[in-house]
Parts: C-alpha cells; sequence; structure tokens
C-alpha cells in the first residue's frame, strides 16, 4: 500500500513538472521578443505611429523596406538630442531609433509590436555654419588679357 502511494506521489509530480515545462515553452515562444529598428517616420496617430524602416535587428528584418506600425503605451520613453520628449515631438519625416517588444498573447492573436523607447535622431537640416557665405557682389576679377601681350 504504502509502495502505491510513492508511485502514484511520483506520477503527479512528473506530470505536474512536465505540465509546467511544457507551459513555459509555450509562453517564450509566444512571450515577449525584443527587437530594434531605424528609420523615418511616415505618419502618427493618437496609439501608434509607422515608420519606414531602414535597418533592423532580426526580429523584424521582414520589414527593411516597408513600413511597420509601432504602438505606444504609458511606458514608452522619447527621447530628442539625449532629452526627454514626448508622442508630440513626433512628425513625418523624422529619423528615429527604436527600441521595443513583439507581443503575441496566443498562437492565434496578432503580433503587436511596442515601442518602448523612441531616439529621436536631429534633423538634417543645414545649419547657420554650414551655408556658404553669401555672394557680396565683389569678385575678384582676372584680367581681360591675362598671360597674354598687348594688343596691337
Amino acid at each position: 500500500m504504502r509502495r502505491i502511494l510513492v508511485l502514484l506521489m511520483i506520477a503527479a509530480l512528473t506530470i505536474v513538472t512536465v505540465t509546467d515545462v511544457a507551459i513555459a515553452a509555450k509562453g517564450k515562444a509566444l512571450g515577449k521578443k525584443k527587437f530594434e529598428l531605424e528609420g523615418s517616420i511616415a505618419a502618427v496617430s493618437a496609439e501608434n505611429f509607422s515608420v519606414k524602416v531602414k535597418s533592423s535587428s532580426k526580429p523584424v528584418k521582414e520589414f527593411k523596406g516597408k513600413e511597420i506600425v509601432l504602438k505606444f503605451n504609458e511606458q514608452t520613453k522619447f527621447v530628442k538630442k539625449g532629452q526627454p520628449a514626448t508622442k508630440a515631438d513626433l512628425a513625418n519625416g523624422l529619423r528615429v531609433h527604436v527600441k521595443g517588444i513583439i507581443v503575441q498573447e496566443n498562437q492565434t492573436s496578432p503580433k503587436s509590436y511596442v515601442a518602448s523607447t523612441v531616439n529621436i535622431k536631429p534633423s538634417e537640416k543645414i545649419s547657420a555654419e554650414d551655408k556658404k557665405p553669401e555672394d557680396t557682389g565683389t569678385k575678384d576679377k582676372e584680367p581681360k588679357n591675362k598671360g597674354k601681350g598687348r594688343k596691337k
């Protein structure tokens, strides 16, 4: 009787352990994967924004050269020039570097791409120092007869 009880307990523990391992493996496959991408903003709305992907990490490589829709949440951090920013700073055409996670609740649900950090890159506008000096109208003029003798 004691042997049967011990065998039943071992069998029960084995079933529980195998079930836990299977659930953990399934959760890992469907859980959260990290990704990074860089590109330019194509559209912005209150709940999400889309980016035309220029380069990306492996989990989102299929979006290279295409648009991906990224969601915001209350934990999403925005950074511009090393300073805290807000989603109001996002605008079409701006370059961004995004770190985020891919969330899929179960095998039948669609994947969601959630931005955790959005680094807004400086715009490529030409600064005053980079501009060529304006033409003042005084050019060094070369003599008409340069290198030639007098005309007779």
